[in-house]
């Protein structure tokens, strides 16, 4: 009886100590988004300038439900279409605190982290469309890992999308995209992949096609004030057709910002 009371008692004292650890490491990983955050707002400032080139371009924290061994957290990536009217894009992410979160002991890896991330893009007026084409499938998803030192990986997967409107139409192979990052996003490399891309407008009639699609982008922070971008996108072929030029094509095209 005694024994068995000593491991029982050991067993209560692990599970409290293992709740207080999650609960403090999910208060922290709100701090590290919320911070997050904050930074990407700035980054855009100074990238685009004060009125953000026109775009209205902002990311916030809709909501944040914190819990003791995970949370719920809604971004929105608010921006102004050509017409002046907003658009709003939500991401639905449930977050399992660490430091052992369940979904990342499922799928192997039994490191120590600060939270293992499962987001979706959540329907809007300006992905509603999107839902529809795929029957209510969630067109976007990631899974992201992040360790306690501020650096870790995320994978998005992106649906194909075909759409039609009134002869106009857009196209999408879907695909993947890789982020490595460290210092909390300060540091990361991006890298993606997409077949093809295809938008055609049926008022003027014409027709743009893009082929084997890779974007590459670099960011470097140096310091506060010192943060280095360097981003490609190409592609194998690029077609475009209308009703009044002849076509042109180009191959193996190249674009460089930095």
């Amino acid at each position: 009886m005694k024994k068995s009371a000593k491991v029982l008692g050991t067993v209560v004292v692990l599970g409290v100590a293992y709740l207080g650890a999650s609960w403090y490491v999910g208060k922290r990983a709100q701090t590290v988004i919320e911070q997050s955050i904050q930074q990407a707002n700035v980054r855009l400032v100074k990238m685009l300038g004060p009125d953000l080139g026109g775009s209205g371009l902002k990311v916030s924290i809709g909501d944040y439900s914190r819990h003791v061994f995970s949370s719920d957290v809604t971004y929105v990536l608010e921006m102004k279409g050509a017409d002046g009217k907003p658009i709003n894009f939500k991401l639905a992410d449930h977050l399992q605190h660490g430091p052992f979160p369940l979904d990342a002991l499922r799928s192997g890896d039994f490191s120590p982290m600060l939270a293992f991330s499962r987001a979706r893009l959540a329907p809007t007026p300006a992905s509603q469309k999107w839902f529809d084409s795929l029957k209510g499938q969630a067109p976007v998803a990631a899974v992201t890992k992040v360790d306690f030192s501020g650096a870790g990986h995320s994978q998005w997967t992106l649906q194909p999308l075909d759409y039609a409107d009134g002869g106009d139409s857009v196209k999408f192979s879907g695909g993947k995209i890789d982020m490595v990052f460290s210092r909390n996003f300060d540091n990361s490399t991006v890298t993606g992949q997409f077949d093809s891309f295809d938008l055609a407008q049926a008022d003027d009639h014409e027709n743009l096609q893009f082929k084997n699609i890779a974007l590459k982008s670099k960011t470097v922070t140096a310091g506060e004030n010192d943060t280095q971008v360097q981003s490609s996108a190409s592609a194998d072929s690029m077609l475009f057709s209308s009703d009044v030029n002849e076509p042109l094509q180009v191959e193996k095209l190249t674009v460089n910002l930095e």
